[in-house]
């Protein structure tokens, strides 16, 4: 019963939104693992009752990432010169 809907295609509009949104989900959490150095496999941490989910969100909400370059590419927030065009001569 969510928000006093009851009513068949609801609950099946909800279970394909969860199932829909589960993968861009997993991959933007993924993501930041590896900004942090570590594996995508460490996401599995999430299905440890109660511990795992604060675990996952501290990692992924409020630690920053690897200063520099980790061995999953370099630092996003770092600068990159921009090169501006060159005339052509």
């Amino acid at each position: 019963l969510a928000f006093g809907v009851n009513e068949d295609w609801a609950r099946v509009l909800a279970v394909i939104f969860g199932l829909v949104s589960l993968w861009p989900a997993s991959a933007a959490v993924i993501k930041r693992l590896h900004d942090r150095d570590r594996s995508g496999w460490f996401g599995l941490v999430f299905l440890i009752p109660f511990v795992g989910p604060i675990v996952i969100l501290v990692y992924v909400i409020f630690l920053r990432g690897t200063s520099g370059p980790n061995r999953f590419g370099p630092d996003p927030l770092t600068r990159v010169p921009s090169r501006k065009a060159e005339p052509p001569s």
